[in-house]
């Protein structure tokens, strides 16, 4: 038979060994999200930079995207103002030649 120091002592010893193995299982948690922390931060990193390059091509680009459009509206003003004038002229041939027999 086992004496009764030798069983307390070993009952110790498991404890501390269990104790230890739960702070070695919860600092490789620890570690692991870790890692994971930096892996998401680098991929955040990397689509700023993505998106900050795209918006820098984007805004480069905006000035002559703006002229053109400017361009078109202008071609448009000038086509719709010529269409008013041509309904004007027209309404006006057709009421003149409505009033004279």
């Amino acid at each position: 038979m086992v004496p009764l120091h030798t069983v307390k002592a070993l009952e110790k010893i498991a404890m501390q060994l269990g104790t230890a193995i739960v702070r070695m299982k919860a600092q490789q948690a620890l570690r692991e999200s870790e890692r994971e922390l930096h892996k998401a931060k680098d991929d955040l990193k990397l689509k700023v930079l993505e998106r900050t390059s795209w918006l820098q091509e984007v805004n480069e680009a905006l000035p002559e995207e703006m002229a053109k459009h400017r361009e078109t509206e202008a071609e448009l003003l000038k086509a719709r103002e010529a269409a008013v004038e041509a309904k004007a002229a027209f309404l006006a041939s057709m009421s003149h030649e409505i009033r004279t027999p």
